[in-house]
């Protein structure tokens, strides 16, 4: 799958919505201190673990550490992820990921931060699915798709090399990559 655009806001030093198009060959250029880092260290957190969950995220990585502000990550896709929520059926259309590092607004948990993983349309609409199989002669019910896939994240091979440059200590020692592939 190729990454058509990247859309990060409050992540670290990255206040102000940063968005990036992605061409076949991409190359971050800039000066210290200008986010090069932190674009890449958002796109690892949310596509470079097997499983991503609010503790993949803490107060350190949201910009200014200021408590009201939310992170944003959206991935959008060159060409759809075709997810089929049952074998046999017509698949639904993922054609952006969305993450959401916010805040409990209501409930027991009010102020407890939270992660929102979200599959959006190219229309920002969520993703609706078959909520059931469907059987002769009923109509079909859907409902929102109310995670991202997991066979979808990994499809989606990631490395990242920190800042320590040290490939050795960067890639999952469990999870199939490029780099363990051209080995």
């Amino acid at each position: 799958m190729k990454i058509k655009t990247i859309k990060i806001t409050n992540f670290k030093s990255l206040k102000d919505t940063v968005e990036i198009s992605t061409p076949q060959i991409c190359a971050l250029i800039g000066p210290n201190n200008s986010g090069k880092s932190n674009i890449l260290n958002a796109i690892y957190k949310v596509l470079g673990k097997d499983w991503v969950t609010v503790t993949n995220f803490d107060e350190e990585d949201v910009y200014g550490k200021e408590p009201e502000r939310d992170i944003d990550i959206e991935i959008e896709f060159e060409e759809p992820y075709w997810y089929y929520a049952f074998k046999g059926t017509d698949p639904s259309s993922i054609s952006k990921i969305k993450f959401t590092y916010t805040r409990y607004k209501i409930g027991e948990y009010k102020g407890q931060r939270r992660l929102e993983k979200n599959c959006l349309t190219n229309f920002n609409k969520p993703v609706q699915i078959l909520a059931e199989k469907p059987k002769a002669g009923t109509a079909h019910k859907y409902r929102p798709l109310t995670t991202i896939p997991q066979e979808m994240q990994e499809s989606i091979p990631v490395i990242y090399i920190g800042t320590d440059r040290n490939l050795k200590n960067q890639l999952p020692s469990a999870r199939n990559s490029l780099y363990w592939e051209l080995c």
